[in-house]
């Protein structure tokens, strides 16, 4: 047996904190230089025993949990009647019970006096022990109406497959027993490993079991009595769903298969109480309850005669299909453990029918539970008799022995009280009865082994015939001394071993059919016995920091950790080892306890930002408000007079100028005229009319912008009477001069040209100076175009009149002149009224500062807004570079270019920021915040009784919408909980060794399983759209899809935007320059020069608007990229915590130096996605590659806690973390060190206990030493979708052509499926799993490039890992080495590395992976992340089927080659492992956690086209919808 290495030797300590250890004197010198030996010594021989050599780790259970109760209490699940799939392969599922774990039933046990009012306080139904009806008619009644029971993980169906198979109610029994001494923390269940030795391999399996059968044959007659058993009460025939079926007997004759029974052994099962096929309790009525009833008597006989009839059919039938089978299939085999009732008392059966919940017809006592099955083991094939070794069966120590090893173990549940009710009637107590056995008998339990025939006839007919072959006896209290939890003083854990001999059954007779192997060696049944560990000790092998605590005593204290967490999942498999030991893998799946607390760290830290996001856009909305005057306040003229003259009053307080305006004519100079017309007034009834467009100049920005335009009168004289033409009433602000007044600057030279110091802008009037063909309709029709005529009326000399002018309009001439030679042409004739409220407060108050946009969400984010270097205004997520005024502006391009964009105005309209401040924003913080408070109460109502939160317990766990560190993967559309990464589980897989009778702990590996990382709450469709644009009208434009694809779109706007801007300044300075030519005319004439460019320039006019619109888009995209990330990395984040928490809490980590390496050069946490990238998947996967790359800025500080629950400083606060031994608080924080945005930093502090700080943390990691995360993502699509994807075609097309005879034969790609119902729904409802967001999937936007273009990123940045942690140069040491550059963000120029060594097998896969389901990409990436020290996640869409698939392929590996001792194993040996941990293990009830469904979401079909290490046993798929 090789050495296996003490994983905590170098961190122990004999101080406070942690266990106390004692640690071994010598250290193998590969475990403590070689960091990438997975297994410690490498050169380890195998033929060497522990003996001596391994350390003494303690893996003691007891002592951190009081002894209260069970804490892995079941019930029974509400009844779900389903039509369960035939089993496709003899690997079947383990159906012992449908006896249910539950949270509510612990509930339950917490106060056994009272166990209604506890049950009814968590939303369950309680069941009276009392009642005169069985479990069946109360439980089965109420569930099937109401479903009250509150499921928390029910295993009801096909595969109810964890060991813990019994109810509440023999746990309420057992933990109000006085007498119940077991202490071994909380864990109230003993495993037995069942191996059967060489004897019990029988020849010819089932077919000599038939002829063994028909030899024994005799009918049970009238001196059978009780003790006389029929055939039917010796066999189970089990049905497709594989349940524990004990036919419910029958005093009929027929084939018996191990003859009488002794009565103290067996009674007779007329009116037992069996498993049946609707998996609930039921009483056989076969009895008569009344006088002579000869209807019954005829109805019993009738029955009678068909039960023979058909036990006789299924023998011939059977015996026909194993002759035609010849051996090629083997037969099945498996164990199982029983309570029967007539090997007990009648108060220990009275007390059992208690317990369960039901009563017998007849007043209970044996008949009722004359055999209640407890557990099972997995079937295994029978081997022939003269193979020795392969497969799972392994020479004993001598070589001399082949065995049958059974990899499941059965499970025995506390009885305890069964014993003291024995004990008590045993010395004569109450209830004793002449039935009763004496108290030293105790309680008897029966192991059997069961056959099952192989032949392929009888599996395609769905016939599973079992034969009893045999039982044994074994006393309750022999399992009293298997060691439950230990040496109190922390010594090493005990088992126990016994060997039993069959006392009934066929091989309890060897001699009677061929026994020729070793006939001194009778069949016999090795038993060991061990205690389950249902909660690891604290600092033991297989513990995380990351787990909670033990269900603490108090009753109160109980119920505020079953609100917050379920009961861990867990699975123990025992594979044979050398020199005769035991390997013991124990599996299991926690809840992390940090996944709610991290959560709600982002939750504030994104809340506060999104808050000063809020307020910056709001700032920024009236300040644009206050610049862009003339549109905030627009008047429409047909707007009713009195909203017309609110607005006014709001405009005047705020700082404007009311400008009433009215255009009376264009009157023609006497000596001038216009195109050759003269005497236009020869006639009153030919009064012309010419076209006029009326503009506003503002003094911060170059362009006009257009009041009003129509047509006006063209007269030779000012008329008398004047009427207005064209009207006008808008509100142009009054500005001082001041940019920290005004929030924005004058153009260059207007500063100092108003006396009074205030401006306020122009109006500028133009016509077309035309030559005119004719007049028509009293409209002059222009024929050729010259010089526009312009005139031009500055508004500030007005303002002195602004208050006095009474409200009457009064009249003004305005020039009209030449516009390129400055000649005076006319008079425009206005009329004009002004109003201002000089003394207005905000005409002269100073504006308030806007928040740091460094604060805001964007950057908290990590994004840049990618308007930085083009200077548009308004700066609405990011801060202007700050300007020197002690240096003249620099001369580049860059600030030339930045200059002219400042004379542009703003880019950002009004209404659009109005909207964002007002709505988006303001939605988006109110979220965010709402979501902080109720998680933030959901953490303290784990830890305080005055916090409450809403009481969900009736509902489904997987319907629950309340934040808990558990969320359903169902729940991925729920908006509140999206910052909660969705089923996190921390999936452990612990090595023990059973040698010498003592349990040694020798290796752990860790796996952390989740859905993906993505933003499901927001969807996949179109994002960055803003409905309020000015037109009102949505952009058909919008980027769609997840975070990667949406950052590349918002690339393309910013590249958009620039060539826009780049196009207006061209097409300004265009304008410019033509105007250039005529301005020494103009000066000549004395007419200023023009600093502004008109409304109508169509070329200007295109490139403004298309900017103005580019411009919202792309900052409403980076909005929404940001809200985005924050919820990815909010997931992420306490994803990649888990799992660092779990690698710390691995002693041989720490014993490796491993610690060092991740202080220096990351920790690095290694992703396995399984998605399609098709269709939302695609989506998903986008979004998690950029939550994985965000983890980048994560540094994790650990720090002895204080006491202080919470700073001062709201910034800074701490989030307690509720039922963690160790773990306290979490804080998470910001900072700008090398700048902000893309260079934004994550400080995350996790607060330890101060002994465990001192005693069990790496000394590298203490006195805030920062690990900075090292993530790395490979993607590979494993199932139907991506064939799909890869094959260039839609999926449905290219499975229609298939089974057309294109590649897959009907057999191959549907089997059974032809002939089922819902093939006739179509081919695409059959390649999605059936959650919601599956529809349209299968022919969504797919993209075949991304999962290779990530996969080779990732494979450059941990090849850099590997360089640094492991460099291949000489001289230089990891300790030496430069720490790794993760991506061009960190370094410009990224250097292009040979591969490493270590990832040369990865190198290759990838190469061969692109357009391919390269399954191997994954494995080796997993495998190289092990060896470099990392963590390891995988994930798919909802984290239970494909990563079901994925980590029990890992375990399966991590198995085989401890077994082997070396890394290159059979991949035969790691499937037929793997598909045990699938059926058996923890991941079936992981689905139904979150889908209320105890079965994979994947059918037939969908399997066929997954890569053979992660198809799915077919006992665990169906070819229904999934409910998920």
């Amino acid at each position: 047996m090789a050495q296996f290495f003490d994983p905590f030797a170098s961190t122990r300590s004999n101080g406070g904190g942690g266990e106390q250890q004692s640690s071994s004197s010598s250290t193998n010198a590969a475990e403590t230089n070689n960091p990438f030996d997975i297994f410690g010594s490498s050169s380890a021989s195998s033929n060497n025993t522990t003996n001596g050599n391994a350390a003494a780790a303690n893996n003691n259970n007891q002592g951190m949990a009081a002894s209260f109760m069970n804490p892995f209490q079941q019930f029974t699940s509400s009844t779900q009647q389903q039509q369960q799939p035939a089993a496709q392969q003899n690997q079947s599922a383990n159906t012992t019970t449908f006896w249910q774990q539950s949270n509510a039933a612990i509930a339950t046990a917490i106060n056994p006096a009272s166990p209604s009012s506890m049950w009814k306080s968590l939303g369950g139904t309680t069941t009276t022990t009392t009642s005169s009806s069985s479990l069946a008619a109360s439980s089965t009644a109420s569930n099937k109406t109401s479903k009250k029971h509150k499921q928390v993980v029910p295993y009801a169906g096909p595969i109810a497959n964890l060991q813990s198979n019994w109810d509440p109610w023999l746990h309420s029994a057992a933990s109000s027993n006085n007498n119940n001494n077991n202490n071994n923390n909380n864990n109230i269940m003993t495993y037995l490993i069942v191996k059967a030795n060489q004897s019990c391999i029988v020849p010819n399996g089932v077919e000599s079991v038939l002829k063994w059968t028909k030899l024994h044959k005799h009918t049970n007659g009238s001196g059978g009595g009780k003790g006389s058993s029929s055939m039917d009460d010796l066999t189970m025939n089990l049905d497709s769903s594989m349940s524990l079926e004990e036919s419910g007997g029958g005093n009929g004759g027929g084939e018996t298969l191990f003859g009488e029974y002794d009565s103290s052994t067996t009674a007779s099962s007329s009116n037992g109480i069996g498993v049946t096929n609707d998996q609930s309790y039921t009483t056989s009525n076969a009895s008569s309850t009344g006088g002579g009833n000869n209807n019954k008597k005829l109805g019993k006989l009738f029955k009678s005669g068909l039960k023979k009839a058909q036990a006789s059919l299924a023998h011939s039938v059977t015996s026909i299909a194993i002759k035609a089978d010849g051996g090629k299939n083997p037969d099945w085999v498996c164990a199982s453990l029983h309570y029967l009732g007539g090997g007990n008392g009648d108060a220990v059966n009275r007390a059992m029918l208690h317990a369960i919940g039901a009563s017998g017809s007849s007043g209970g006592g044996a008949a009722a539970v004359s055999d209640v099955c407890l557990s099972k083991t997995e079937w295994i094939p029978l081997p022939p008799p003269s193979s020795f070794g392969g497969g799972d069966f392994q020479s004993e120590e001598g070589g001399q022995q082949q065995q049958l090893s059974f990899a499941v173990p059965l499970c025995v549940p506390d009885l305890s009280f069964l014993e003291s009710t024995a004990s008590s009637c045993g010395a004569g107590g109450a209830g004793a009865g002449a039935g009763d056995i004496a108290a030293d008998n105790g309680i008897v339990l029966t192991v059997r082994l069961y056959l099952r025939s192989g032949a392929t006839l009888l599996k395609a007919a769905a016939i599973k015939k079992e034969y009893c072959i045999g039982e044994c006896s074994l006393m309750y209290s022999q399992l009293g001394s298997c060691g439950k939890g230990g040496d109190s003083n922390g010594g090493q854990q005990q088992y126990d071993t016994m060997n039993l001999q069959f006392t009934n059954g066929m091989l309890a007779d060897p001699s009677s059919y061929t026994y020729n192997l070793n006939p001194d060696s009778p069949p016999m049944l090795n038993l060991t016995t061990l205690p389950r560990i249902k909660f690891n000790r604290p600092c033991s092998i297989g513990w995380s920091l990351t787990d909670p605590t033990p269900i603490p005593p108090s009753s109160v204290a109980a119920l505020r950790w079953l609100n917050m967490f379920q009961l861990p999942l867990d699975q123990v498999y025992a594979y044979p080892g050398a020199a005769g030991a035991i390997i013991l893998a124990t599996e299991c799946a926690r809840e992390s306890t940090v996944t709610l607390p991290i959560a709600t760290a982002c939750a504030k830290l994104f809340s506060n930002a999104a808050m000063q996001s809020q307020q910056r856009a709001s700032m920024i909305a009236a300040q644009s408000r206050r610049r862009e005057a003339i549109r905030s306040y627009a008047i429409p003229p047909e707007l009713d007079i009195n909203r017309a003259n609110t607005i006014v009053d709001m405009a005047l307080k705020d700082g404007c100028m009311e400008v009433n305006m009215g255009v009376v004519a264009f009157v023609v100079n006497g000596d001038n005229s216009i195109g050759g017309i003269h005497n236009l007034t020869s006639g009153t009834e030919r009064v012309p009319s010419i076209r006029m467009s009326v503009s506003f100049q503002r003094h911060d920005s170059i362009f006009e912008e257009g009041i009003m335009a129509g047509t006006v009168p063209l007269l030779d004289q000012s008329p008398t009477i004047p009427n207005e033409a064209l009207k006008a009433r808008f509100c142009p602000r009054i500005m001082s001069g001041v940019p920290e007044k005004d929030g924005f600057e004058l153009l260059h030279g207007v500063p100092g040209t108003k006396p009074n110091g205030k401006y306020v802008g122009n109006v500028r009037f133009e016509v077309e100076n035309t030559s005119y063909a004719n007049v028509n309709d009293n409209l002059i029709v222009p024929s050729a175009t010259s010089a526009p005529i312009e005139g031009l009326l500055e508004l500030e000399p007005y303002l002195d009149q602004a208050t006095s002018n009474e409200g009457k309009k009064m009249p003004v001439l305005v020039p009209a002149i030449d516009a390129n030679s400055g000649k005076r042409l006319g008079t425009f004739v206005l009329l004009l009224q002004v109003r201002a409220l000089l003394d207005s407060a905000s005409s002269s108050q100073t504006l308030e500062t806007l928040p740091p946009a460094s604060l805001g969400l964007v950057s908290v984010a990590g994004l840049d807004t990618l308007m930085e270097g083009l200077a548009l205004a308004p700066n609405l997520d990011f801060d202007p570079p700050s300007s020197n005024s002690q240096q003249p502006p620099s001369a580049t391009a860059a600030e030339m270019r930045r200059r002219q964009v400042a004379t542009m105005g703003t880019f950002l309209t009004p209404r659009y920021l109005q909207n964002q401040a007002d709505v988006v924003r303001s939605n988006a913080t109110s979220a965010l915040c709402d979501r902080y408070d109720k998680y933030y109460n959901s953490v303290l109502s784990g830890i305080s009784p005055d916090v409450a939160i809403e009481d969900d317990s009736h509902v489904e766990l997987f319907e629950r919408r309340t934040p808990r560190p558990f969320r359903p993967s169902n729940s991925r559309g729920d908006e509140l909980l999206a910052g909660i990464g969705f089923n996190v589980h921390c999936q452990g897989l612990s090595i023990d060794v059973l040698q010498n009778g003592a349990i040694q702990p020798a290796a752990v590996h860790y796996s952390v399983t989740h859905g993906a990382p993505a933003d499901h709450a927001a969807g996949f469709g179109v994002q960055g759209v803003d409905e309020s644009t000015d037109s009102g009208a949505e952009s058909s434009s919008g980027a769609r899809g997840g975070l990667r694809r949406l950052e590349m779109k918002r690339v393309e706007y910013a590249k958009e935007l620039d060539d826009l801007i780049s196009g207006l300044i061209r097409s300004a300075g265009e304008h410019f320059k033509m105007r250039a030519q005529f301005a020494s005319a103009r000066q000549q004439a004395g007419v200023k020069l023009s600093r502004h460019i008109p409304p109508g320039v169509p070329a200007i006019a295109h490139y403004r608007n298309k900017a103005i619109e580019c411009a919202q888009r792309l900052n409403s995209l980076t909005w929404n990229i940001a809200a985005r990330r924050a919820n990815c990395f909010s997931q992420a984040l306490g994803i990649a915590v888990t799992s660092y928490l779990a690698s710390l809490s691995d002693g041989s980590h720490a014993s490796k130096g491993y610690a060092s390496l991740w202080q220096r050069h990351g920790y690095l946490v290694t992703f396995e996605g399984l998605l399609s990238a098709v269709g939302k998947e695609l989506g998903m996967i986008e979004d998690a590659s950029i939550a994985v790359q965000m983890l980048r800025k994560v540094n994790i500080v650990l720090v002895a806690d204080d006491g202080n629950a919470s700073l001062s400083n709201s910034e800074r606060q701490r989030v307690p973390v509720a039922h963690s031994p160790y773990v306290k608080w979490v804080s998470l924080t910001c900072f700008h060190t090398n700048g902000s945005h893309s260079k934004t930093q994550y400080r995350l502090e996790i607060g330890l206990v101060p002994s465990y700080y001192q005693n069990r943390v790496p000394e590298p990691l203490k006195n805030g030493a920062a690990v900075r995360l090292f993530p790395v993502l490979f993607q590979m699509g494993v199932d139907i979708r991506q064939w799909g994807v890869n094959a260039g075609r839609n999926v449905s097309s290219q499975i229609k052509d298939k089974s057309k005879g294109g590649g897959l034969s009907s057999s191959e790609s549907f089997g059974d499926a032809q002939n089922t119902p819902g093939m006739n729904e179509g081919v695409g409802g059959l390649i999605n799993d059936g959650d919601d967001d599956d529809d349209g999937d299968e022919v969504g936007m797919a993209d075949n490039e991304i999962g290779f273009q990530l996969n080779v990123d990732g494979f450059r940045k941990l090849n850099a890992y590997a360089h640094s942690v492991n460099p291949t140069v000489a001289g230089v040491s990891a300790a030496s080495s430069a720490p790794p550059i993760f991506d061009s963000s960190e370094q410009v120029q990224v250097q292009n590395l040979a591969p490493h060594p270590l990832l040369v097998p990865l190198s290759e896969s990838i190469k061969a992976s692109a357009g391919k389901m390269e399954h191997s990409v994954l494995d080796h990436a997993a495998a190289s992340c092990q060896k470099l020290g990392g963590g390891s996640t995988i994930f798919c869409k909802s984290g239970k089927d494909r990563t079901g698939m994925q980590v029990t392929f890992k375990e399966a590996q991590f198995i085989q080659k401890f077994i082997d001792r070396k890394e290159a194993v059979p991949s035969e040996e790691i499937f037929a492992k793997a598909t045990t941990l699938r059926i058996y293990g923890n991941r079936v009830p992981i689905c139904e956690k979150n889908a209320g469904e105890a079965m994979y979401a994947f059918n037939p079909l969908q399997a066929q086209f997954m890569p053979a290490m992660l198809k799915p046993p077919p006992i665990t798929t169906q070819w229904k919808k999934p409910e998920t």
